[in-house]
């Protein structure tokens, strides 16, 4: 066996994944796969006013599940709602796509953990030693 790196996932491996996912769905999840359901759809919020950006969110969602990688508040605005706004914006689009839980990480020692506790996400693990070798949590809501 050679285990082999590329830079992309190639025509070979994606007809592999196509032939041997609806053979092992069903052994783990007990019915057969819903494709449109797992397609993993990225969405990109903007706050503004005129011109100028207050703050964004991004994230994707897939097979029930939302993942928020980034909300940036601007420094001037922070405080103000716009985050809270983001963030309802973002479980909007959960609700109208079949999303029932939302996750997300966040610094264990940031302003922020106390924002998304007010959101309704609890702390549901701790990753010790993580980005830049520091505790960060993953936060997660259920819809």
């Amino acid at each position: 066996m050679k285990i082999v790196r590329t830079k992309t996932k190639t025509k070979a491996m994606k007809a592999f994944g196509r032939t041997e996912w609806p053979l092992v769905h069903p052994e783990h999840f007990g019915h057969e796969p819903d494709k449109k359901y797992w397609e993993k759809v990225e969405f990109y919020l903007c706050a503004k006013e005129g011109n100028e950006t207050l703050g964004m969110v991004n994230g994707y969602y897939m097979a029930g599940v939302m993942y928020i990688p980034s909300l940036i508040v601007g420094h001037k605005t922070r405080g103000s709602g716009v985050g809270r706004a983001l963030m309802e914006e973002a479980e909007k689009i959960a609700r109208k796509n079949r999303v029932h839980k939302i996750y997300l990480h966040t610094g264990s020692t940031w302003r922020a953990v106390d924002f998304y506790e007010k959101l309704g996400y609890k702390k549901t693990n701790v990753l010790k030693n993580h980005y830049e070798g520091r505790d960060f949590l993953v936060m997660s809501k259920m819809l």
